[in-house]
């Protein structure tokens, strides 16, 4: 009777679930992204530089706001320990796209000139460059487009991450990704191990992004997003850019010369 009784409530006891694939995690990724969404989100990016004998720590935090498609502000401040020669710790730094052009408003230049960098959207994008930002923010699917073809997955457990529950999935490199158009991407890439990456399950968002080097050593690269809403109201003004006064604009395609008229509105 006894041994009964036992083999009855082993057989009521639940087995564990095994965990999900990684084609299930990004089947379910992809059906919860937003499609077209409005969002605003804070960030932080940690890279660590190496030069002869010393090592660079360059942290950039900031915000981001995105209207829709080609619509895109970013605000960022990056601070470097120890600071590069002739450069001071704290520097800021801005990027918008206003649906027809992108512009860059980089830091000043050592003897204090001010470059705008501006492209017409159409052609960044196409060059693959500094378009995929526009691309990616207005389709978040974009994001995990490029993650899937950069990195193999294994799935590494769920977690809660500022209130949210995330997939955790480890990366490696695969051998045929596509070589990226950022150089500093490419130099990453060449010490890169391995990437851990935490996805909302609720929106899919890539909330946690680490790239990894030699296991001794602090990450390569190091990007997460917080305070993240959906479909804000956002000031059209976010998306509108002026030159400042004495900046001289450089174009970053020679389809758009700098005689040509537009944009700055």
């Amino acid at each position: 009777m006894l041994l009964s009784l036992l083999l009855f409530a082993s057989a009521c006891v639940p087995s564990p679930q095994a965990p999900p694939s990684v084609e299930e995690i990004f089947k379910k990724v992809r059906e919860a992204i937003p499609k077209s969404p409005r969002y605003a989100a804070d960030f932080e990016e940690v890279r660590t530089l190496d030069a002869p004998g010393i090592r660079y720590t360059v942290k950039t935090t900031g915000r981001v706001y995105v209207g829709g498609n080609r619509l895109l502000r970013l605000e960022g401040e990056a601070r470097s320990n120890p600071p590069p020669p002739g450069r001071p710790e704290k520097e800021t730094h801005t990027v918008v796209a206003d649906g027809e052009y992108l512009w860059m408003d980089p830091p000043a230049l050592p003897s204090g000139k001010r470059l705008i960098f501006r492209g017409r959207l159409e052609d960044v994008e196409r060059q693959g460059a500094a378009g995929g930002m526009t691309e990616a923010s207005s389709d978040p699917s974009k994001a995990i487009d490029q993650l899937l073809a950069q990195y193999s997955f294994t799935y590494r457990g769920e977690e809660v991450l500022d209130g949210r529950k995330v997939w955790v999935l480890e990366g490696v490199p695969r051998p045929d990704a596509p070589e990226d158009q950022d150089p500093m991407a490419e130099m990453l890439r060449a010490r890169l191990k391995s990437v851990l990456v935490k996805i909302g399950k609720e929106d899919g968002w890539v909330y946690h992004f680490e790239m990894r080097g030699a296991a001794d050593a602090p990450p390569l690269m190091l990007k997460r997003y917080w305070n993240l809403r959906w479909n804000p109201e956002l000031d059209p003004a976010l998306f509108r850019f002026t030159v400042p006064a004495g900046a001289e604009i450089q174009d970053m395609a020679a389809e758009a010369p700098a005689s040509r008229s537009g944009g700055g509105r």
